[in-house]
C-alpha cells in the first residue's frame, strides 16, 4: 500500500486541499515511482537524496591482529555479537536507509533552493515501508502503530490514508535549533539495526545573511525492536 499527494486544482489560501490517493500492489507486482518526502508545499522541495544498502555479513575473525597485546583487551571485539537469537553481524537484505534534504524554493528565483534539514528513515521489507518508530518486519512488530497509517495528532491526515497500511516514517536527522544541514553521508551495519550519518550543519546569524557557525556533524541512529519512547517517538512534523 503506498499513497501520493497531488496538487490541487484550486488554491484555496489557508487551507491544504491536495487530493489524496492510496494504490495497492500484490506481492513481487510492478509498482510505479513512489514519492517518500510526502511534502505539503510546493515552497519545499528535495535535495540530495542518499541511500545506504546493509553491509556484507561479517565473518569471524575480522579484529584478529588488531591490538598488539592480547593480554589487554580479548573477546570484545569479536565479529560475532554472542546473542543466540539476534546477530547485528548477519546481512537483512530487506532493510536500507533514506535520507534526504529539503531546501527552500522561495530563496531562489534560479538553481537550487536553499538547504533546511535532514530526514531520515529505515526501508524494510525491500521499501514497502518507511519506517522511524514502528517496525514493520519484526516478529513482534504491530504495523498498525506506523505513521500516517496512525496519524499521532497530525491533524493534517485525513481519510483514505488513516488505517490505509500505509507506513512513511521520516524525522529530523540534524537537531538543536534553527540549523541547516546538506550533503549526508551515510553506513549501515549489516543487520540495518544501526544508520550512521555524518553532514555539514550552519547556523545563520539574526540577519538571516552570514553564516555564524558551520561544523560537520556525525550521528549513530539505533532501532531496537519493541522498544517505542514514551516521550520522544512520532515527533514528526505536524503530529506534536
Amino acid at each position: 500500500m503506498t499513497c501520493e499527494n497531488y496538487r490541487p486544482t484550486e488554491n484555496v489560501p489557508g487551507e491544504r486541499n491536495e487530493p489524496t490517493a492510496c494504490f495497492s500492489f500484490a506481492a513481487g507486482a510492478n509498482e510505479h515511482m513512489r514519492n517518500i518526502t510526502q511534502h505539503r508545499s510546493m515552497n519545499i522541495t528535495t535535495l540530495d537524496p542518499r541511500y545506504a544498502p546493509t553491509k556484507a555479513t561479517i565473518t569471524d575473525g575480522c579484529t584478529d591482529g588488531l591490538f598488539v597485546d592480547d593480554t589487554v583487551i580479548t573477546d570484545i571485539f569479536t565479529c560475532d555479537d554472542l546473542s543466540v537469537d539476534y546477530d547485528s553481524d548477519l546481512r537483512d537484505p530487506s532493510r536500507y536507509f533514506m535520507v534526504f534534504e529539503t531546501g527552500d524554493n522561495t530563496t531562489v528565483e534560479v538553481g537550487e533552493a536553499e538547504p533546511l534539514d535532514l530526514f531520515y528513515g529505515r526501508a524494510e521489507s525491500f521499501g514497502d515501508d518507511y519506517v522511524v518508530w514502528a517496525e514493520t518486519d519484526s516478529d513482534t512488530a504491530d504495523p498498525t502503530l506506523c505513521y500516517p497509517n496512525d496519524p499521532h495528532g497530525d491533524e493534517f491526515i485525513t481519510a483514505p490514508v488513516i488505517d490505509s497500511g500505509f507506513c512513511n516514517e521520516f524525522d529530523n536527522m540534524n537537531t538543536g535549533g534553527d540549523t541547516h544541514a546538506s550533503e549526508a553521508n551515510l553506513e549501515s551495519n549489516p543487520d540495518g539495526s544501526k544508520l550512521y550519518g555524518v553532514w555539514a550543519q550552519w547556523v545563520f546569524d539574526v540577519t538571516g545573511e552570514e553564516v555564524e557557525d558551520s561544523t560537520a556533524q556525525a550521528r549513530r541512529i539505533w532501532w531496537i525492536d519493541d522498544y517505542i519512547s514514551d516521550t520522544e517517538s512520532w515527533t514528526l512534523p505536524g503530529t506534536q
